[in-house]
């Protein structure tokens, strides 16, 4: 399946909403959602399948510099965490520093948890002087569809690629603000969830 197939689900899908009142002067006539937001929708269920499903996971050993390390450059998500085999807590800035306002410096003899720092960095907390061996668990970035003929990623399995339009829809019913569209929305993603098997 592609990326035109797919949005002639989500089209044929969201049928109902062709008579919208269109606000967007670069949409045409009769049309709710333009050609790029239904491929920014459709880019957006890919990457919701393969973070929900665990479908492109991957592990990168890494190096620990004063505390940080350096995010892959091709993650959708961090997972885990793994210091000198031990699986570290995840946690967060406001936790931290909530703990301690000085937590950036503090240190220990072995790292207990870690934070998503940045868009490029992961800090380990508390960090220590010496550093052991290190492994970031992440969900890879899926390919993205370009145009209409891309292929959707090859870890989707073929009979799942359908459900993609459920949460596609979902992502366009977002656009709109009305009780009935929310609700929509709502149910699709829970129709998406149901059929991938996900909570």
């Amino acid at each position: 399946m592609n990326l035109g197939d797919l949005t002639t689900l989500v089209r044929e899908l969201l049928a109902d909403e062709v008579n919208f009142i269109v606000t967007d002067s670069t949409l045409n006539a009769g049309q709710t959602w333009s050609a790029s937001q239904y491929q920014e929708a459709c880019n957006f269920a890919v990457k919701l399948y393969c973070q929900k499903k665990g479908v492109s996971y991957a592990e990168d050993a890494k190096t620990v510099t004063s505390g940080y390390i350096s995010k892959p450059s091709d993650h959708l998500e961090i997972t885990r965490v793994v210091y000198d085999g031990e699986e570290l807590a995840k946690s967060t800035m406001a936790f931290e520093y909530l703990k301690s306002p000085t937590w950036t410096s503090a240190t220990a003899t072995a790292p207990k948890r870690w934070v998503d720092f940045s868009g490029l960095t992961i800090r380990l907390a508390p960090t220590t002087t010496t550093y052991a061996s290190c492994t970031v668990g992440y969900i890879e970035m899926p390919t993205l569809l370009a145009s209409s003929v891309s292929i959707i990623d090859t870890r989707i399995p073929p009979e799942h690629c359908e459900f993609l339009k459920y949460a596609a829809a979902a992502y366009l019913l977002k656009y709109k603000t009305d009780q009935d569209s929310i609700a929509r929305e709502q149910a699709y993603m829970a129709t998406f969830n149901q059929l991938i098997g996900v909570a």
